[in-house]
């Protein structure tokens, strides 16, 4: 599609850390969820107070990577 291999465009944007979940929650006063759902509970309980007094936005969309598998948060 055209967007250039993470590892190239982090490349050219050395001044852009990369984080994990709970260093990342911590310097933000917002943290934006795009986990799944099934993966967004254990991640986001996992974080605990590096989510104390934080605005989450969590804009739910159930990804389907590959259409003939069931997502446990899929109505049958």
């Amino acid at each position: 599609m055209g967007t250039p291999p993470f590892r190239d465009w982090h490349a050219d944007h050395p001044d852009l850390p990369v984080l994990p979940f709970g260093p990342a929650a911590e310097a933000g006063e917002v943290v934006i969820n795009g986990i799944d759902g099934a993966n967004a509970l254990k991640t986001l309980g996992s974080l605990g107070a590096e989510l104390d007094g934080k605005v989450l936005l969590d804009y739910a969309i159930p990804y389907v990577y590959d259409p003939g598998h069931a997502h446990p948060w899929q109505m049958p």
